[in-house]
């Protein structure tokens, strides 16, 4: 038998590399899968991203005869009878409603620049064969359409990237809202995320303008006990919207 010393160098080189080589593999392995491993996760911790809009399932409305909300140069009309002293910080008012545990959020119209610039990036340096996002709700739309088995394990990651950002940002709109619906109304356009009528009772409307502008609301139960309003409730508040005009 010969000597461990009397082995060639030669064959401690394809030795070497074929080492080497398991070892790139097995690392080009983890990032060919790493996205879909990840979409997988990310269904399990949040089953909600793998709704798509559908339409409203009662898209009667109850009429609001309640207190009427003037924020960020829009008018809203409410079924609740008073509000309580709304608190301001930058770019949102919090407003609580006495009669019962409930706050509606309301935020200042916003263009989403710096997700479009990401998103760009993301498409720019991944998939450049798509086209960008062509506005603010061109961009929430991709986001809501997104599903995880729209990543797929034999796909490049490079292919993967794109449906992985909207994903990922999907899941931080819903937290733990359940539902997606396509919003039309008003001269608005967007989507109201969750049920008033189902637990956990909370919604979230993302609104678009004719100019592309964001509008978003929330409207809070605070003990996610039971509704706090009811679908044709929360369609007629959406129709109420309208933009202050001063004389």
């Amino acid at each position: 038998m010969a000597n461990w010393w009397h082995v060639s160098w030669k064959q401690v080189a394809i030795a070497l590399a074929i080492v080497f080589a398991a070892m790139w593999l097995t690392g080009e392995a983890m990032k060919w899968l790493a996205p879909w491993k990840e979409a997988r996760s990310m269904v399990r911790d949040n089953p909600s991203v793998a709704e798509v809009p559908t339409v409203v399932p009662d898209q009667s409305l109850t009429p609001v005869s309640g207190v009427r909300i003037d924020l960020y140069g829009l008018a809203i009309q409410t079924p609740w009878s008073a509000i309580g002293t709304v608190r301001t910080a930058t770019g949102v008012a919090y407003v609580p409603i006495p009669e019962q545990p409930v706050e509606m959020v309301v935020y200042e119209p916003y263009t989403d620049s710096f997700a479009r610039a990401m998103w760009d990036d993301v498409k720019a340096s991944h998939n450049p064969s798509e086209k960008a996002a062509s506005s603010n709700y061109g961009l929430m739309a991709a986001e809501m359409a997104a599903t995880p088995d729209q990543v797929k394990w034999w796909r490049k990651p490079s292919q993967n990237e794109a449906n992985s950002f909207l994903l990922e940002s999907k899941s931080m709109l819903l937290g733990n809202l359940r539902s997606i619906y396509v919003v039309n109304v008003n001269g608005f356009h967007g989507f109201q995320e969750g049920n008033p009528e189902v637990a956990p009772y909370g919604v979230r409307l993302d609104l678009f303008d004719s100019n592309d502008l964001h509008y978003q609301f929330r409207i809070v139960a605070k003990d996610s006990l039971k509704p706090i309003l009811t679908q044709p409730q929360l369609n007629a508040i959406v129709a109420s919207l309208k933009p202050i005009r001063h004389s």
